[in-house]
């Protein structure tokens, strides 16, 4: 069993305890609403930004608020995986013995 935290085997329980944080945290109504009203606020800046450069700039604010919220799903589904791969990988182990 230690074997699956070996950094040789990519660390399996770092990316199930990752993902699992990330579920949370995605599920988390503080977070949700604080990404939400900066993507609001960030889209009101770009919609009444008078120069390219301003426009530019809360274009780049939004697209991050998506990225971040894309970083931590892609963390809980690599989690969620890692975790389906590891018991089935287990459950083979057992059957050999």
């Amino acid at each position: 069993m230690a074997r699956f935290n070996d950094p040789a085997f990519g660390g399996t329980f770092d990316k199930v305890e990752r993902g699992q944080r990330a579920e949370i945290l995605l599920k988390d109504p503080l977070l949700q609403q604080t990404l939400e009203g900066l993507e609001e606020e960030y889209v009101k800046a770009w919609k009444q930004a008078r120069t390219l450069d301003a426009r530019e700039d809360a274009h780049r604010l939004v697209r991050l608020v998506g990225r971040f919220r894309d970083h931590l799903a892609s963390l809980a589904f690599t989690g969620t995986l890692t975790s389906r791969q590891s018991a089935d990988l287990e459950g083979r182990e057992r059957f050999w013995r």
